[in-house]
């Protein structure tokens, strides 16, 4: 056994690979998500611990932030001394979209099992998007991801970017508050949670 053999041994490298696959990018909401995920073996055989397909969504919120800026300093007459700046300060608030990721859910495939010299191994997936998803947008983005769980090596992993649009009567329905209010219809709609008063009761926004 060779040097750099021994260094794969050492960290841990195993080199299976894992490969999601799927027939398309772009799904409605609600809609199934099917393909295959296909694990190809090494050099010498693996045991994997578990083999599981995540649908991760990374959603968008509002992060607010206060600047204080010093407030002029009045102008001088001419020849006198150059007034000093105000104690006092103006705040001025602003907004900004930051990302966050969580799992909306996850699949195990299989558990505890060997994978053989140079395998050529697939496992069949099938998921189905809420029906309530938001829609794909800035900083809204949908991922799913293979995982695979190698014992006493690098875990393995794919992920696929996928767009998530709307169902037809989510269409029709963003279709007629877009002409109502004069947007053009292929815009996307934010939306958030404010309080009869105003207040925002979550940073969390959604997209229709």
């Amino acid at each position: 056994m060779g040097f750099f053999d021994k260094f794969k041994q050492l960290v841990g490298i195993s080199g299976v690979k894992v490969h999601l696959i799927l027939p398309q990018n772009r799904y409605r909401q609600g809609e199934a998500i099917t393909g295959v995920v296909k694990v190809t073996g090494g050099p010498e055989a693996k045991l994997a611990n578990k083999l599981t397909v995540t649908l991760v969504e990374i959603f968008p919120e509002i992060t607010l932030r206060t600047t204080a800026v010093p407030n002029p300093a009045p102008p001088s007459p001419p020849g006198a001394p150059q007034a000093q700046p105000l104690a006092t300060v103006t705040e001025i608030q602003t907004e900004a979209l930051m990302s966050r990721s969580g799992p909306s859910q996850e699949i195990i495939l299989a558990q505890q099992f060997q994978i053989p010299v140079q395998a050529n191994l697939e496992y069949p997936i099938s998921l189905t998007l809420p029906i309530q998803a938001a829609v794909s947008g800035p900083c809204q983005e949908w991922h799913l991801k293979a995982a695979l769980d190698i014992a006493g090596a690098f875990d393995a992993a794919d992920t696929v970017h996928i767009t998530v649009t709307v169902t037809d009567p989510m269409q029709s329905a963003r279709e007629f508050i877009c002409n109502g209010a004069g947007f053009p219809t292929s815009c996307l709609l934010r939306i958030e949670a404010v309080s009869p008063a105003g207040e925002r009761l979550s940073n969390r926004v959604y997209y229709l």
